[in-house]
């Protein structure tokens, strides 16, 4: 168990004593670190009794020097009819009520509270009792033989009568009194119930984990904590290395409760989720790829040829990949992916260059392109081939530019003043055009155009 320690360094063991209602005398030791619910449910650590209860009231916590109170269902007053808000910590020995019970928690060798510290308000004085002698002396002297001088027309029993209302006033005075003290002392006092057991726990109770306070040492692990059935807590999630699982272990032993640990190293979710790929990989039909990104994050991309299947993918992932997070998944289907073939030929400035024949079943596609449009193409194409496989199918015909120049000339005629005859009879002097491109020069058996393709021949 675990204890506090003094200013001397001796161990000094804690206790929760019920200081008033049913249960008054009762004690439980208390470790550090734990959390106890208190009320009068069964699902609570510690049971009560009382009137003013709720199923559960409350739940401490021995935080250092103090007791972190949480309220759960009830109200939590301090003497000076304070309330306790939840997360509060109040010192050792701090006398708490919860409806008519009053409890605390101290070290064990610290003394009980008194019963004047105990009392939230004074209440009205009790009378002060009758003093014994005066009814008695009364008595006595109403008893008492007085000398008497007969007085002309005053009989002895009209000497007494003054004597007798005296001392019949002070009995009736005395008795009210009495009365009065009698009557407040019973309101005072508790009235009696049936004896009741003293606090006790109720079986084992799994304490509460402080999970980021816990994953505060790992800042390069990502966990998660549950309860398994049977209570106990169970952390998962994941850690970069065999030596910081370790660690991690070794620090969960250290525990009040000692969560069992089920955490992956990142090579061993890596290879889980390869291998899951690979068994739903099918070619043409589900294309998947398998990256590893920054924070230990696991992401498949790829495509999939229906909404259907990318359904059955993911519902198979949810059973078999759940201890694998993070994991993300960016799996588009076969009719998104024209759009997202467009969208690259346009970022790499070829959409002006391609005419879109047909978009489904396949994709069909025509263009004329230079020797480094070319090569963006080529670039472009391989890239999503490797992203999607080939669950969309690309057919693009692809001209060069040059050789549509050379199908369209049919010779050049030199000299001083050059020129080219074209396929249609028409002749292009430097400056004219050719399909659209102007010709700058004929020279050096070369046609130069002015954005810089250059086309040789020979006659």
């Amino acid at each position: 168990m675990n204890t506090y320690t003094t200013d001397h360094g001796e161990p000094s063991s804690l206790e929760l004593r019920v200081l008033h209602g049913p249960q008054a005398g009762s004690t439980l030791p208390m470790e550090h670190g734990q959390t106890y619910t208190l009320g009068t449910a069964d699902s609570c650590a510690v049971l009560l009794a009382g009137t003013q209860l709720e199923p559960e009231h409350v739940a401490l916590t021995v935080d250092g020097d103090g007791i972190q109170v949480m309220p759960l269902e009830g109200r939590v007053m301090t003497l000076d009819r304070g309330e306790v808000h939840s997360g509060q910590v109040v010192s050792l020995g701090t006398v708490l009520r919860m409806g008519r019970v009053k409890l605390t928690v101290d070290r064990v060798a610290a003394p009980w509270p008194g019963d004047d510290i105990l009392e939230e308000a004074e209440g009205p004085a009790p009378a002060p009792e009758p003093q014994a002698s005066q009814a008695p002396a009364h008595a006595s002297l109403a008893s008492r033989p007085v000398k008497r001088r007969p007085r002309p027309g005053v009989s002895g029993s009209r000497k007494r009568l003054p004597a007798l209302v005296a001392g019949a006033c002070i009995f009736l005075l005395a008795g009210s009194a009495l009365a009065a003290w009698i009557t407040s002392q019973s309101v005072e006092e508790d009235v009696p119930v049936a004896p009741v057991p003293t606090a006790r726990v109720s079986g084992p109770k799994p304490t509460v984990l402080d999970l980021p306070a816990f994953s505060r040492g790992f800042p390069e692990a990502t966990l998660q904590a549950a309860r398994s059935s049977d209570g106990k807590w169970v952390v998962t999630g994941r850690i970069a290395s065999e030596e910081g699982r370790r660690k991690l272990r070794e620090a969960a032993a250290a525990l009040p409760a000692t969560p069992e640990i089920r955490v992956m190293l990142d090579a061993e979710r890596l290879m889980a989720v390869t291998q899951f790929v690979d068994k739903k990989r099918v070619a043409g039909d589900t294309e998947l790829n398998v990256e590893r990104r920054a924070a230990g994050v696991i992401r498949v991309t790829g495509a999939t040829a229906s909404a259907a299947s990318l359904s059955a993918l993911l519902d198979a992932a949810r059973t078999e990949l759940a201890a694998m997070s993070p994991l993300e998944f960016q799996v588009l289907t076969r009719a998104e992916l024209p759009e997202i073939f467009e969208e690259r030929l346009r970022v790499n400035g070829l959409t002006p260059k391609f005419k879109v024949v047909q978009r489904t079943p396949q994709l069909e596609l025509q263009a004329r392109l230079t020797g480094p449009q070319v090569r963006a193409w080529e670039t472009l194409f391989m890239e999503f081939t490797r992203e999607y496989g080939s669950v969309l199918t690309v057919r693009a015909k692809v001209e060069h530019e040059r050789d549509g120049l050379e199908n369209q000339v049919e010779s050049v005629v030199g000299g001083a003043f050059p020129y080219v005859v074209t396929t249609s009879g028409a002749r292009v002097a430097p400056g004219g055009l050719i399909d659209g491109r102007t010709l700058l020069a004929i020279r050096d058996g070369e046609l130069q155009f002015s954005d810089g393709l250059r086309v040789r021949f020979s006659n």
